[in-house]
């Protein structure tokens, strides 16, 4: 279904970012969305996070690396970092919304979009696949 304008004004009203999270939304694709409330708590999350640390329970460190990876740039004003991480933990939704290309064609990493992505997977406490150090069983 198009959508449909009566007037030229009316038609450029739908662009840019918030149309783009609208359209994005409602094609069920939640992702784009996710900023906007990271952004809020993102010095929180940091704070706790450095806090307690955070260890892979199993020989993969591609997580820990990543959310190092984040740390690191944590301060940058950048829109995308370089791709020099292993982010083989992504499912292809996850990394269809993280990996992107800058103006050369250089794959690169939309670091908004990495940061939310890190926060959420750092739900696997709860799986099992990260433990805090010290923490016992």
């Amino acid at each position: 279904m198009s959508a449909r304008f009566s007037t030229p004004r009316e038609a450029s009203s739908c662009s840019g970012p918030r149309f783009e999270s609208v359209s994005a939304y409602h094609q069920g694709n939640y992702l784009p969305l996710l900023w906007q409330f990271h952004a809020d708590h993102r010095s929180v999350l940091f704070s706790v996070l450095e806090l307690i640390g955070l260890a892979p329970t199993t020989q993969d460190s591609a997580l820990t690396d990543a959310w190092r990876y984040v740390v690191q740039h944590r301060r940058t004003r950048r829109a995308t970092l370089p791709r020099e991480i292993d982010l083989r933990f992504l499912s292809q939704r996850w990394a269809a919304f993280v990996e992107t290309r800058d103006a050369h064609e250089n794959p690169v990493l939309d670091r908004r979009a990495l940061e939310v992505c890190i926060f959420i997977h750092a739900e696997a406490l709860q799986a099992g696949d990260l433990c805090v150090p010290g923490s016992g069983s």
